[in-house]
């Protein structure tokens, strides 16, 4: 798979309105940082304008990690999970 080149906060952006979609809910970055753990945790914080390269699995794993908490729905999610599983296509 490709990669995705975002300002880090378009990719935060991005990631919470996925949530936001399939969860319902709408979490801070805080939050975000808190059901990511250890060093992906990083990804997220730090210079908003920095230019970040995440390859596509990577989000799609920064996804699942975020969302599988949140629902009983996820609770099948796991780090190899598939984006367009997640978004029901």
């Amino acid at each position: 798979m490709g990669a995705i080149h975002f300002r880090r906060i378009e990719l935060v952006t991005s990631l919470n309105e996925l949530v936001g979609y399939k969860a319902g809910m709408a979490l801070t970055r805080d939050q975000m940082q808190e059901h990511l753990g250890g060093d992906e945790s990083g990804v997220i914080s730090g210079n908003d304008e920095a230019m970040l390269r995440i390859r596509s699995e990577e989000f799609d794993e920064l996804l699942c990690r975020i969302c599988k908490p949140l629902s009983p729905a996820f609770s099948w999610a796991n780090e190899n999970c598939a984006y367009g599983v997640i978004l029901g296509c």
